[in-house]
């Protein structure tokens, strides 16, 4: 945290805001899905553009890639909750408060 807090946060784009790459201003697109919902999202995407998807299989699966490769699915989730206390999620939200507030992730 501390590298981040004290400037690394733009020393590798791993680190950087998620709204600074996206390749325009999240206000201009329609719809920003997420990792953490994306089965769902994915959903209501074909469907707000007329795509039947029932019967289609695998939304809520890594991709066949993604699964093999070593390292690829960490359980994030579960790691945040072991190592993260309140004082860090506080610092990750200074840090990412814009993330939170523009791409509308709980604060």
């Amino acid at each position: 945290m501390c590298f981040l807090e004290s400037g690394g946060l733009y020393v590798n784009r791993h680190w950087w805001p998620q709204i600074e790459l996206l390749y325009l201003p999240v206000e201009r697109f329609d719809y920003v899905a997420k990792v953490e919902s994306l089965r769902d999202d994915l959903l209501s995407i074909y469907n707000s553009v007329g795509l039947d998807v029932r019967g289609c299989r695998g939304f809520d699966e890594p991709h066949l890639a993604e699964a093999q490769a070593q390292g690829k699915i960490t359980g994030s989730a579960g790691q945040m909750d072991r190592y993260y206390t309140s004082e860090i999620y506080g610092r990750v939200f200074e840090l990412y408060s814009e993330d939170f507030k523009k791409l509308g992730y709980p604060g």
